[in-house]
């Protein structure tokens, strides 16, 4: 979802083929739950479905475990980890 001044965009994902109308009542279910609970005026919901498939699942101890960079908040707990390691590795 992305909120804007006017609208919202929202970008859906199915792992399945759906009927036309059951991919408008999970755009209403959305609008519903997410779009109108976010108390944000707007003057349409633009979404765009995607069919697809997954192919991988991705994150910030993923990146680190292949040594790649990875942008960290001070005291975030594989910030507090990484260090630990290196701290481990420099002995």
């Amino acid at each position: 979802m992305h909120f804007t001044d006017q609208s919202v965009h929202g970008t859906l994902v199915l792992l399945e083929d759906m009927s036309e109308p059951d991919i408008l009542a999970l755009i209403k279910h959305a609008d519903e739950s997410l779009v109108l609970s976010a108390e944000v005026p707007r003057d349409d919901f633009y979404v765009t479905a995607f069919r697809g498939e997954e192919v991988g699942y991705y994150s910030d101890d993923f990146q680190a475990e292949r040594g790649g960079q990875v942008a960290l908040r001070r005291g975030a707990g594989i910030d507090d980890a990484l260090s630990g390691q290196a701290d481990s590795d420099s002995k």
